[in-house]
């Protein structure tokens, strides 16, 4: 059985920024960025944490490290990408680290400026779908 088949097809999108982020400091630094703003945020330190909270959850957009302590992101990425959220990748890497499916997503290079993040998320938020419900399409 595949990772996609083992999520469920239909799930409640939330207004909220999933953030993935494990490096504590960054993982603080970009929260208080984001809540300052006015956005709710769902901060998760690891790939396992983020895959339990996407197990029953939707956000309405993603901001995803690349390199994680237990695992890469893209497998966190190919979930959100099928359910059509918005993924902003955030690392000190380079987007020719990624699979060539995600090269074209947005991207904040570490270390960012509070500013170049927020204009990440609202050109992100722009394109979020505003439905109550969402087919993943694995």
């Amino acid at each position: 059985m595949s990772l996609f088949e083992s999520f469920p097809t239909v799930v409640s999108v939330t207004d909220v920024v999933l953030m993935v982020e494990d490096e504590p400091f960054i993982a603080i630094d970009m929260e208080e960025t984001l809540l300052k703003a006015g956005y709710t945020v769902e901060a998760r330190s690891s790939r396992t944490d983020a895959l339990t909270w996407l197990y029953d959850n939707t956000p309405s957009v993603a901001i995803l490290d690349v390199y994680l302590k237990d695992g890469d992101g893209t497998e966190i990425a190919l979930i959100l990408q099928a359910r059509g959220v918005p993924i902003i990748f955030c690392s000190g890497g380079s987007p020719s680290d990624l699979p060539e499916d995600f090269r074209a997503a947005s991207w904040v290079h570490k270390p960012f400026m509070d500013g170049e993040l927020l204009r990440a998320v609202s050109n992100a938020s722009r394109t979020t779908l505003s439905v109550p419900q969402m087919e993943a399409r694995p």
